[in-house]
């Protein structure tokens, strides 16, 4: 395939371009009052949407020098969204800030090296003032301010911030459609493990995760690695149609090799997951979910044989999600009276006096995924589109009640982010040429508050004069007033906005790193000729 090559200060120019254009487009869909963008999708359909991860699902240019820059800040923004839900936009208008301050910087002659060092050293100085700011607050109603910020809508904020308070923190929430006009909330016996499957070849092709219902679940702490141990109720399996889960110490060798070549080959669903933990604590897990899905732990020590398990041995559930990192399960069928007779011995062990107050909190961790469980948000509307608007919508409050929960806040609207900026001057830098590298995250930060007043006809200089070291103003785009952002409850997620930052020097970085732009091109029909004849075609 042939190539075309564009070089240093016009592949540097040429990148700025595309990254700049996406920012553009995302730019007035960012705050509580953000506009929507409507586009026409792959499958030809207009769609009227405010999610960055729509707006660029399918987003190309012609151009494709130009379509460089438009990827590499579009997978980001897909990062942040499949990560933390929300921040994509927040990430754009950093990256935005960046590359228009640099620009400026690259046409006077400082070097990209140094503007990348001191970039470097502002980023660190961001993040330790972001975290010695954090405020962890639980009060519902600010919870689902900060939540409404990102999704849009009061409904789904409160919605999600509730069921968070109901499953607690330790809980799992998931979000589906509905076929009701309403939104509502399930709850069932589940239970999330840290490990996915062993192999991405049980996953269906151009997929990065598995979905099975009602399968059965071999739990074992044995380390399969001969196939014929487990043939036995394989073929008890195939008999059932059901899918079978096979959660052990590790599944090596032959044994994974001839699962992965079953299921590839339709003979029978399956999928293998190392079990979550090490020694006495991963066998307390096995035993924990085993009791939550109505199975029996296969124990190696006791001398449990795997060529004798029958199918009344194995745990069965509703649903089960699998994916590269994380193990949902959803509708346990174990007895609810085996459930409570394991919390109440894990309460048990707590209250021993020997028991170590690391291991406490971690029997208290088993007691909140056998107790909480998991919820289920349904998103409903009047139409396909709408339902899948809430469900973009829930998806976002979901992740980012979640955040909030376990990273804490800081005050909202940008306004933090402003004041971070002229406290980044305190960052140390070891020449002129790095404080230009400290300016661009400077000029960054102060983009995201500058936004909100121009879509909203207000001047920065308004919020700016009133702004000291103890009360830190910002604009209530909702109220259309100047307001003090913690006393008025408008905060944002500091896992967000460490998330964005991160993003959002990652794209400068490789901006500012591209010394030569390579796109292929086809040969058209006169090189074609040439080619076949054996004469090497250059551009």
């Amino acid at each position: 395939m042939l190539k075309d090559m564009i070089y240093d200060k016009e592949a540097i120019q040429t990148m700025a371009e595309g990254i700049l254009l996406v920012c553009k487009i995302l730019e007035p869909t960012y705050g509580p009052s953000g506009r929507s963008i409507v586009m026409e999708n792959s499958s030809k359909t207009v769609v009227v949407t405010s999610s960055s991860s729509q707006i660029l699902q399918d987003f190309k240019t012609e151009d494709l020098f130009l379509d460089e820059g438009v990827q590499l800040i579009r997978d980001a923004v897909l990062n942040m969204g499949e990560r933390v839900g929300d921040g994509s936009t927040l990430m754009a208008l950093l990256v935005k800030g960046m590359v228009e301050e640099g620009i400026k910087y690259l046409a006077a002659g400082v070097s990209s090296v140094y503007l990348r060092r001191g970039l470097k050293k502002a980023l660190t100085e961001a993040l330790d003032k972001i975290d010695e700011s954090t405020e962890y607050i639980r009060a519902t109603e600010s919870l689902i301010k900060a939540v409404k910020a990102s999704c849009h809508d009061y409904e789904i904020a409160k919605m999600a911030v509730e069921t968070y308070e109901e499953v607690s923190s330790q809980g799992v929430v998931l979000v589906k459609l509905s076929n009701s006009v309403d939104h509502y909330v399930e709850y069932e016996k589940g239970m999330v493990l840290k490990q996915g499957y062993l192999s991405p070849h049980f996953c269906t092709k151009g997929k990065d995760g598995i979905k099975y219902n009602n399968p059965y679940i071999l739990i074992t702490d044995y380390t399969i690695s001969n196939f014929h141990v487990i043939l036995p109720i394989l073929e008890q399996i195939m008999t059932t149609g059901n899918p079978i889960i096979i959660i052990a110490e590790e599944v090596v060798g032959e044994a994974l090799a001839m699962l992965i070549q079953n299921h590839t080959q339709g003979i029978f669903k399956t999928v293998a997951i190392k079990a979550e933990g090490y020694k006495s604590r991963k066998e307390d897990l096995l035993e924990d979910l085993a009791i939550l899905t109505g199975g029996t732990l296969i124990k190696e020590g006791r001398g449990d044989e795997l060529e004798k398990v029958t199918l009344d041995m194995l745990g069965k559930a509703k649903e089960v999600t699998i994916t590269k990192d994380y193990t949902t399960i959803i509708g346990g069928m174990g007895q609810e009276w085996q459930i409570t007779n394991r919390i109440k011995e894990i309460m048990e062990i707590i209250g021993d006096e020997k028991t170590k107050p690391y291991d406490k909190e971690k029997h208290r961790e088993r007691i909140g995924r056998l107790k909480t469980g998991v919820a289920v948000l349904y998103a409903g509307g009047r139409t396909s589109h709408e339902i899948r608007e809430n469900k973009t919508r829930m998806d976002e409050a979901v992740k980012t009640a979640r955040n909030i929960l376990d990273g804490g806040m800081i005050p909202g609207g940008g306004s933090f982010l402003r004041q971070l900026s002229n406290r980044l001057d305190e960052t140390y830098v070891e020449n002129e040429e790095e404080r230009y590298g400290v300016s661009l995250l400077q000029a960054a930060c102060r983009v995201p508050l500058k936004t909100l007043c121009k879509f909203s006809g207000l001047t920065i200089h308004a919020i700016d004069s009133k702004n000291n070291d103890t009360k830190m103003f910002g604009y209530d785009v909702e109220r259309d007033m100047i307001t003090d952002m913690q006393e008025s409850g408008i905060m944002d997620s500091s896992i967000v906005v460490k998330m964005a930052l991160n993003q959002a020097v990652s794209v400068v970085y490789e901006w500012l790193d591209s010394a030569v732009l390579m796109v292929s091109t086809a040969p058209d029909r006169e090189d074609m000729e040439l080619l076949k004849q054996g004469v090497p075609i250059m551009r």
